[in-house]
């Protein structure tokens, strides 16, 4: 389709791949390379990103979106076909960020690698996959039932139900993907950007509503309400809130494991006083961010064995179940 031009002699495309399909896996990032630099097991007959799996993924989070919105609220029209929207986007992003596709289909390149519907099923409801999509489906409906009224008295007031959903979804896929007893040190990234997720959700969730007033990232964040930005030190934070936001900032600093390196050029001062970039000098700044992430590490390890300790769980599982309950439905 002329996407990515190759050359038989080096072996190699002449044009990086834009999709690095799975980040804890080392072929991965040579993204010249033909189908995990293992052409003669694998093959990429499209070269596409969007698989059978996504499809299947997709229309999953369809069906489920509208069935689960429409029982809970008794509205099958318009509101339940966004809300049928709103659950294809999840499941199908869930699918291909939050690490149940890629280990589903390692073998052939990741989410959305499945060229055949068989396979696409397998691997969306099989146990490679973790069973995602029964997962899924299971805690979506379960989180609506569960907030049912919540979801009617949002819906008969306008579009508020639909938002509401999208919360409640969203932390349905989460739940799924940041399980304490699935997900691997390995995999501290997409921890992070769950656990963000999560947590400003949260933040947002009252009542059924969801308000999108305020966001954070680590441990600062700024509130649309009062136009203000706020820390971890702020005033009118809880207890639980307080450790989000340090929760957030140790895994995601852990996760830092090398400098940030600045490549610059500055312009060339002739005799005469004047400035050229004719003869620019190049020059490299390195942020030892290296080292910021190997502390954080050893921090966090601290952190941990306080709670293994005192709770007899680890800190990510403390932060886990004060968002989640047992079967994985949330406590907002």
């Amino acid at each position: 389709m002329n996407g990515r031009f190759y050359d038989p002699r080096l072996g190699r495309f002449l044009s990086p791949d834009s999709y690095v399909q799975l980040p804890d896996f080392s072929q991965n990032f040579n993204r010249y390379s033909y189908c995990l630099n293992n052409p003669l097991v694998y093959t990429d007959p499209s070269g596409y990103w969007f698989g059978i799996d996504d499809a299947i993924a997709a229309g999953l989070g369809f069906v489920v979106g509208y069935v689960s919105y429409g029982i809970a609220t008794g509205n099958f029209g318009w509101k339940a076909v966004a809300a049928g929207g709103v659950g294809a986007v999840v499941a199908w992003v869930g699918w291909n960020t939050m690490g149940a596709g890629n280990v589903a289909l390692a073998a052939t390149g990741g989410a959305g690698s499945a060229t055949s519907f068989t396979s696409g099923l397998g691997a969306v409801f099989g146990s490679s996959g973790g069973y995602y999509g029964g997962q899924f489906t299971t805690l979506t409906v379960m989180n609506s039932l569960a907030h049912k009224d919540q979801l009617s008295a949002a819906d008969d007031k306008g579009w508020g139900g639909v938002l509401a959903f999208a919360g409640y979804t969203t932390s349905a896929m989460l739940s799924n993907a940041l399980n304490p007893y699935s997900i691997t040190k390995a995999e501290g990234f997409r921890a992070w950007v769950g656990t963000v997720l999560t947590d400003n959700i949260s933040d947002n969730m009252e009542d059924g509503k969801f308000s999108s007033s305020r966001y954070h990232i680590g441990f600062i964040g700024y509130d649309f309400d009062k136009k203000e930005s706020y820390s971890i030190f702020s005033k009118g934070l809880d207890k639980g809130q307080r450790f989000d936001m340090a929760f957030e900032t140790f895994l995601g600093l852990s996760t830092i494991k090398s400098n940030l390196i600045i490549d610059y050029r500055l312009p060339d001062k002739h005799n005469c006083g004047t400035w050229t970039w004719a003869k620019s000098i190049e020059q490299r700044l390195v942020i030892n961010t290296a080292q910021i992430g190997y502390y954080s590490r050893r921090g966090f390890e601290f952190w941990n064995i306080y709670y293994l300790i005192t709770e007899q769980q680890t800190i990510y599982q403390h932060w886990y179940n004060q968002h989640y309950n047992d079967d994985g439905t949330t406590i907002y």
